[in-house]
């Protein structure tokens, strides 16, 4: 059940740190959440040492959480660079997944029997395997770039929401390209692959990519 605003778990009367740090999670995540992200945690923390200044210079726990508090920022101020941030680890933690997925792929595919060896199709299934290469190649290529935009991006948050957009729309672009070519390639090879080993080896993980920028992106969605 939820409990009333202001008060924490035990039923006591929560301090003002807690109840902003609580409003800033809301706004921050959509809602409040028991484990507090790590960014979330240092705006508490830092609240914490502002309060315990603001005491040893003589005023009472409560009026030092207020002064902590008003020199923060207000929610509606704070919340939009920290939706952001953590925008930008979702995508950068969805450009680290697809990386590793794309070079686990050919490996894998090799050893079910239809990367190396016989031709897998003829035609129109030669073209898609191309592309799903070609599209692999070029994102390995991307993908040191994409990193390095995320580590330069932490430098402002304007410069944050254009990696965010730009870097969390190629990991988008490039999931769902290779989810399509090889459910495509999977119906046009002479021996169809099993719809199920497919669906493990391509289809989950590119869709849980796809759920991680999609997320990052809607952290920074007016």
């Amino acid at each position: 059940m939820d409990r009333p605003a202001g008060t924490c778990q035990s039923g006591s009367v929560s301090s003002t740190i807690d109840a902003y740090v609580t409003s800033l999670a809301s706004a921050t995540t959509g809602r409040p959440t028991r484990r507090t992200p790590r960014l979330l945690q240092e705006a508490r923390d830092h609240l914490e040492d502002a309060a315990l200044a603001g005491q040893a210079r003589g005023l009472s726990r409560h009026q030092a959480e207020i002064e902590a508090v008003s020199a923060f920022g207000a929610v509606e101020q704070v919340a939009p660079a920290y939706r952001a941030a953590l925008g930008l680890t979702r995508v950068r933690t969805a450009a680290i997944s697809l990386l590793f997925i794309v070079i686990l792929q050919p490996l894998v595919w090799a050893g079910w029997g239809y990367a190396e060896g016989e031709p897998t199709a003829t035609g129109p299934g030669l073209v898609l395997n191309d592309l799903i290469e070609f599209i692999g190649i070029a994102y390995l290529v991307a993908c040191p770039i994409t990193l390095a935009a995320c580590s330069a991006a932490l430098r402002g948050p304007e410069r944050t929401i254009m990696v965010i957009r730009i870097f969390g729309g190629l990991a988008l672009l490039t999931g769902a390209s290779v989810m399509v070519l090889a459910l495509g390639l999977n119906a046009l090879a002479p021996q169809p692959v099993d719809l199920l080993f497919t669906t493990v080896v391509t289809i989950l993980p590119m869709s849980a990519t796809l759920t991680m920028s999609t997320r990052g992106l809607r952290l920074i969605s007016p």
